[in-house]
């Protein structure tokens, strides 16, 4: 009778130990990190930040992203992933609104697996105050570069040591100076990296997916950060 190579039987055992551990220990390193970040679920973070939870998941939580990023790889072809999360309120004065709403569609072909993905994370100040569009970002951060938004021309602060660490855009070259007195207050963000985008009556904290999770951790900072900018830009003189 013809004899197996034990590694034969040996591999194939040791091959499933492995796969059956490595789900084990991913299961409880998601369930360590669910208690971990647990006030970050929107239902607890909406009345920290002084908002109210006004459409979404309760239970979602900006924080666990890697487990919507696990299910995309087991997608079937035309299924699709979406969640819509506001947040309002009036914490400090100004009308605050968190909008996040991200969207993955899965397209299988016979090239390949496409994912078509929409993503939109940004905390907004609303604002009736008259004053010229802008863009701010941080020059360097630890997720890359940061695209500038709108077509407008570079300005300054007026201070060279913020020039270094921020951009600033705007077709009013006084809206520099103005920002300068403020935008030391998103300090903290600098490892997540600063995007600040002022349109249509609102100034938002603009996320992406790479740095969200850096950038939650900070909101009632960033709130702060936004509310400081609104009153700046709403007290210059008119035009500025």
């Amino acid at each position: 009778m013809e004899e197996f190579p034990i590694q034969v039987i040996v591999w194939p055992v040791v091959m499933v130990l492995v796969l059956v551990g490595t789900m084990v220990w991913r299961k409880r390193a998601m369930a360590s990190m669910g208690q971990q970040f647990a006030n970050f679920r929107v239902g607890t973070l909406a009345p920290q930040l002084g908002l109210q939870l006004v459409e979404g998941d309760p239970e979602f939580n900006p924080m666990m992203l890697y487990a919507d990023t696990q299910r995309q790889g087991m997608m079937k072809n035309g299924e699709m992933i979406e969640r819509r999360v506001r947040m309002a309120g009036r914490p400090l004065g100004h009308p605050v609104e968190f909008i996040y709403h991200s969207r993955v569609r899965c397209e299988i072909g016979f090239s390949g697996t496409t994912l078509h993905k929409l993503f939109e994370c940004r905390i907004t100040v609303l604002t009736r105050a008259t004053y010229p569009d802008f863009e701010v970002i941080s020059r360097t951060n630890a997720f890359g570069h940061i695209p500038q938004k709108l077509p407008l021309p570079p300005q300054s602060f007026g201070n060279a040591m913020l020039d270094q660490q921020f951009a600033v855009a705007s077709s009013d070259a006084r809206v520099g100076p103005v920002l300068g007195g403020v935008i030391g207050g998103f300090a903290a963000l600098a490892t997540a990296g600063v995007h600040l985008v002022a349109e249509n009556g609102g100034i938002s904290f603009v996320m992406t997916e790479t740095n969200i999770t850096s950038a939650i951790y900070h909101a009632a900072t960033i709130i702060q950060g936004l509310e400081s900018v609104a009153r700046a830009v709403g007290s210059a003189p008119s035009g500025t």
